[in-house]
């Protein structure tokens, strides 16, 4: 079965508390890629304003579709004419949500992603989206692609006394999805302590998806090693923010057999740009 052909960006950018200064940061980033066709930007969880507090959510958040963030994103997606991801911090009347852009290539929302698994510390500001969604993204080839997008804890068990619980992966098996795209912000402190380890504990938690019979067995996953070709989108943060640090490994993963087309370490603040698909010498 051939890899679903893709051109991808992800950022991989260390917000500071000014929302200006981040924006031109993130442009500079992407700009270096000024002239290649696209598919896809992504860019990591919060990535403009990064962690909010109780005392500054407020300030912070934006009604979906209408903010700040939302303004910037689809002026990106519609000057390089590609689908963006880039997650920003949601207001929905008194409510606020972890949220994810989803917006094609003419800067419309197509999908506003409320993550869906949060852990203890999260829920003293941010409310838990109903579901894992999917949407749909039509490449430059025409072919349509089943893209499942979720924010850092989306991946893991939603009770940590299971872990061989895979929420996130069997809900897109059973999408059926070409690609997943995940924006995070892993800090080193939550016992990753490099890129590298960042990398593989995302391909574990993708275990369903996965054709490798270890790593079933090791895991007790039920499904078979009949799933299909796909491609795994990272977008991380670097840098501090209080008293975290941030772990990188933004990456470009295809799958079977896994292989990191593309990654960064923990210590750069730049767009990762690749060709992915069956022919990586397909025309820019």
């Amino acid at each position: 079965m051939e890899f679903p052909r893709l051109r991808v960006i992800c950022v991989q950018n260390n917000p500071i508390s000014d929302l200006e200064e981040n924006k031109l940061e993130v442009r500079a980033l992407v700009e270096n890629f000024n002239g290649k066709k696209l598919d896809l930007i992504v860019f990591p969880e919060l990535a403009l304003t990064g962690w909010p507090t109780v005392d500054t959510i407020e300030l912070m958040a934006e009604k979906a579709g209408e903010g700040d963030n939302f303004q910037f994103f689809s002026h990106i997606a519609a000057l390089y004419k590609c689908y963006v991801c880039a997650g920003y911090p949601e207001k929905d009347g008194s409510v606020y949500y972890n949220s994810l852009y989803c917006i094609d290539r003419t800067g419309k929302l197509v999908k506003n992603y409320r993550q869906h698994t949060l852990t203890e510390m999260q829920k003293l500001i941010f409310k838990a989206g109903e579901s894992f969604e999917v949407f749909e993204l039509v490449t430059l080839e025409k072919k349509t692609l089943t893209v499942a997008p979720c924010l850092a804890c989306d991946i893991k068990p939603k009770s940590m006394s299971d872990f061989k619980k895979f929420e996130f992966a069997e809900f897109a098996r059973q999408k059926d999805v070409d690609l997943v795209v995940v924006c995070c912000n892993w800090p080193t402190c939550d016992k990753l302590y490099s890129s590298e380890k960042v990398i593989e504990y995302l391909v574990m938690r993708m275990t369903p998806l996965v054709n490798n019979g270890l790593i079933k067995m090791t895991f007790g996953c039920k499904f078979s090693n009949d799933y299909k070709n796909w491609i795994m989108v990272v977008a991380n943060r670097v840098g501090s923010e209080g008293d975290k640090s941030f772990s990188g490994g933004s990456c470009h993963i295809v799958f079977h057999p896994a292989q990191v087309v593309n990654k960064l370490d923990q210590n750069e603040n730049k767009a990762l740009y690749s060709k992915l698909g069956e022919d990586s010498l397909y025309d820019d």
